[in-house]
């Protein structure tokens, strides 16, 4: 079977791109990517609209837990244990009356 693209020049090109011989052969295997799958842009441009969309609401999501589970309340510095100075009073009038030294 002969090749089916020949020659220079079989296709005339609207916008003038030169009819080469590797052009028609990009232009065909494009034409049967579109043939195999021609709802393929609409689903890439689908999928990127659900992916930044899933990424808000993720952003959103931890906003809220963050909110809801960790509020200013907790985030707040609160004395507490050793360092507390009602601790620290309580244990050095107890050592005071047992007669040690505060270190």
């Amino acid at each position: 079977m002969p090749p089916p693209l020949r020659s220079d020049g079989q296709v005339t090109y609207k916008d003038g791109t030169k009819p080469s011989v590797d052009q028609m052969a990009q232009d065909i295997s494009a034409f049967l990517t579109w043939t195999a799958e021609p709802r393929l842009e609409n689903r890439h441009r689908t999928g990127l609209a659900s992916v930044i969309f899933l990424l808000f609401v993720t952003i959103l999501a931890y906003l809220a837990y963050q909110n809801i589970w960790h509020g200013p309340t907790s985030r707040a510095v609160r004395r507490t244990g050793v360092l507390d100075p009602e601790n620290m009073a309580k244990r050095d009038a107890a050592n005071a009356e047992a007669g040690m030294d505060s270190a």
